[in-house]
């Protein structure tokens, strides 16, 4: 069975089959970046924490 579509059922059909696969791909992303920011918080606690125990390791006046 042959079934010929015009130009607009067929745009139609490509734009909704392309929203699930959009939505993947921006959960994706926000999975990504939420597992970004918890790294680089977590970095930055790990200095500001070895920062108090040892002091700063460079700056002004230290060489001395």
């Amino acid at each position: 069975m042959v079934v010929t579509i015009g130009e607009e059922t067929e745009m139609y059909v490509n734009y909704w089959n392309k929203i699930p696969i959009n939505r993947s791909a921006q959960r994706i992303s926000e999975f990504t970046k939420k597992g970004r920011t918890d790294r680089k918080e977590e970095k930055t606690a790990e200095q500001h924490l070895f920062q108090e125990e040892e002091g700063p390791l460079y700056g002004p006046g230290l060489a001395k």
